[in-house]
């Protein structure tokens, strides 16, 4: 081999070496930007793409729908209307509006609770605003993890029994209609307890208030128990009398690990008693607050009471005598030796929603509207994340239209 051809089988292997290391290169950059797999449309890309949702409250004396958006917060570059068309009824609600209509009504109790009274309600030690809130937040997003599931039925929280298997039956009282939707989380076998009440003879003297018979109870229970799988138990309610069944309802609620308006909301029901003017704002979003198979059952029972209550000149059981029965095993704090006003009050603010049911089925009127804050309220991490930041814009927008929104104690002090 002559000298001369020694570089040019050098520059081969060079230019080789480079083509190899550009290709190399090129394999290194497909593979940071091809994804293995499709893309598939989500909520969290929809959002991200269009910009998220913010939901206002409305006043719910208000009568007249809102035509128009209201002004941007000041970070806003532009905002856009969005229609999305919501059930009537809070039952009807499926899991992503109802996240959304929890998370909105959390923003919304803060405007008619002082610091002092959340810090009473949850044991607050700091008082800021993100400290004061926390609890609310978690209350939204663990729900009732101090619960395990287990196999049982009578005795485990509503939020841990299976509603993956909608009632095959229907109710003939319109009361009653939206809780037996099949997004209603209420558990199948009070469905069919409650179903079989309304073919029963609702003039009966006493239903509610009579206890029944104990061991049939305890019968009924243990039954229940032993099946936790059965989903259709019409036929065996159908053999008890009403009186009988009105009395199960009583015992499955109060062997519930708590109160089915839980503790955690316990003194924001009191206060909208003591809060007049404010009573129907302070109720609907304690409502929205609660996890869905509570507020779902709840609503159900309400009907039922309200029903009931329609047939008092026979049965002698008005709304009043209702109240004084059913409350005890439904709204009560962890302490144990309340005054008498607060039994009082717990009596008198479910007398209220039994009279005034078809208010609180509704859904709060809701105004929806796309802004440039990347705040996805369907998301329970992204709600905590920039809950402070949504209280700002929340803030802005009182300050901006005094109308559309109620404004914050503090906002109004503060003028």
């Amino acid at each position: 081999m002559t000298s001369s051809s020694v570089p040019n089988v050098q520059l081969q292997q060079q230019q080789q070496q480079q083509q190899t290391s550009i290709s190399r290169m090129e394999s290194i950059k497909r593979a940071l930007t091809t994804s293995k797999k499709p893309i598939r449309p989500t909520i969290q890309k929809a959002y991200s793409v269009h910009n998220p949702l913010h939901i206002s409250l409305t006043d719910l004396s208000s009568t007249p729908m809102m035509t128009s958006p209201p002004p941007s917060p000041m970070s806003a570059v532009h905002y856009h209307q969005h229609i999305w068309t919501i059930p009537h009824q809070l039952p009807e609600l499926n899991q992503i509006q109802d996240s959304i209509l929890r998370h909105t009504a959390v923003l919304f109790m803060e405007s008619f609770i002082e610091h002092d009274t959340l810090q009473d309600c949850y044991l607050v030690t700091k008082k800021s605003p993100s400290s004061l809130w926390n609890k609310l937040k978690q209350h939204i997003s663990n729900g009732d993890i101090d619960h395990p599931i287990t196999k049982h039925i009578i005795g485990t929280s509503l939020s841990n029994l299976n509603y993956d298997h909608p009632c095959s039956h229907q109710v003939q009282v319109s009361l009653m209609t939206s809780c037996f939707s099949n997004r209603a989380q209420i558990p199948n076998f009070l469905k069919d307890c409650i179903l079989s009440m309304t073919q029963k003879d609702i003039r009966t003297e006493g239903i509610f208030r009579k206890n029944g018979n104990i061991r049939t109870l305890k019968e009924m229970c243990d039954t229940i128990d032993t099946q936790p799988e059965k989903q259709d138990w019409l036929d065996f309610f159908n053999q008890h009398h009403i009186i009988q069944l009105a009395a199960f309802i009583k015992k499955f609620l109060r062997e519930l690990p708590e109160p089915l308006l839980t503790f955690k909301l316990y003194k924001l029901f009191i206060l909208a008693n003591s809060d007049i003017q404010h009573r129907d704002n302070i109720l609907t979003y304690t409502l929205c607050l609660l996890p869905k198979p509570n507020r779902d059952t709840f609503m159900l029972l309400l009907a039922l009471l309200n029903w009931v209550a329609s047939h008092a000149d026979d049965n002698k059981m008005d709304i009043a005598n209702l109240a004084r029965v059913i409350t005890p095993n439904i709204l009560y704090s962890t302490n144990d030796q309340l005054a008498p006003n607060d039994t009082l009050a717990e009596i008198n603010i479910i007398s209220y929603m039994i009279e005034h049911y078809k208010r609180f089925i509704k859904n709060p009127k809701l105004t929806e509207y796309v802004f440039s804050n990347n705040i996805d309220l369907t998301s329970t991490k992204q709600f905590n994340k920039h809950f402070n930041q949504l209280l700002k814009i929340k803030k802005e927008i009182i300050f901006n239209d005094l109308t559309r929104l109620p404004p914050s104690p503090s906002i109004s002090c503060s003028k």
